[in-house]
């Protein structure tokens, strides 16, 4: 069974879950391929078609997506995760930014460890996210030294220690730019998360903040059907390209 976001489940993707698995006992045979009654190609066939999908497909997609990303060896993954990274530090919006929020890489996403260490060696105070399961919302604390501020939060995510982050707790209103990570992203800036809907919430609360996604480009797909509650990306940077995303944000890299 698939889990959310660092492969924890949330009650998010248990109903979405069931939802698929009611859609799947409705299916019916239709020539050489199985359709849904709304004729909708199944999940495996919508990296190829860039088809819309239905809010019961939403959690195979991602499931499917996740698993193309685990499957990456660790040696290609690690030369995927730097090329990334020389094009992220490439844009103005991070360059220019003081206060530059950052998720901690945990098992297969892109590894955030050389951006970490370029926003503090940039003289820029670095700001991780916190889980807090019981309110369903990323919580915010500035740190100086990873190695040793850091510790197996939620599901295991590398997050600050309680004392760090209640000593060093910070409002959200202050970051200027958020990266981000996701499990499918499109070339408009669309992110699926992994269920929780926590970063959407962080980012609604902050729209003024530039907002980049990180993915390999296997993760990109031409166009997600978005939700009211999902939030757009300014960027979303792959190990081939920078996605301008469709925010209406005007700078240039």
């Amino acid at each position: 069974m698939f889990t959310n976001a660092h492969d924890c489940k949330t009650d998010e993707e248990k109903i979405q879950g069931e939802k698929l698995s009611f859609k799947i006992n409705v299916l019916k045979k239709g020539g050489d391929q199985l359709y849904c009654r709304q004729n909708t190609p199944l999940p495996s066939q919508l990296f190829t078609q860039n088809h819309f999908y239905t809010m019961a497909t939403t959690t195979h997609l991602r499931k499917e997506s996740l698993s193309r990303r685990d499957a990456l060896p660790a040696p290609e993954r690690n030369k995927k995760s730097t090329l990334i990274y020389e094009q992220l530090i490439t844009l103005d919006c991070l360059i220019r930014a003081a206060t530059i929020c950052s998720y901690v890489n945990f098992r297969s996403e892109v590894d955030t460890t050389p951006i970490l260490d370029w926003v503090l060696g940039s003289g820029k105070t670095l700001v991780v996210p916190v889980t807090r399961v019981a309110t369903k919302t990323l919580e915010l604390a500035a740190i100086t030294n990873p190695g040793a501020e850091l510790t197996p939060g939620y599901c295991g995510i590398p997050e600050p220690t309680p004392e760090i982050a209640e000593r060093n707790r910070i409002a959200p209103h202050v970051l200027e730019v958020v990266i981000i990570p996701g499990s499918v992203f499109d070339q408009r800036g669309g992110r699926l998360g992994y269920g929780g809907g926590y970063y959407d919430r962080l980012l609604a609360a902050i729209p003024e903040a530039a907002r980049i996604g990180l993915a390999f480009s296997m993760q990109v797909i031409e166009k997600l059907q978005l939700h009211p509650h999902d939030q757009l990306l300014d960027y979303v940077v792959t190990e081939d390209e920078i996605i301008a995303g469709g925010r209406g944000h005007t700078e240039n890299r």
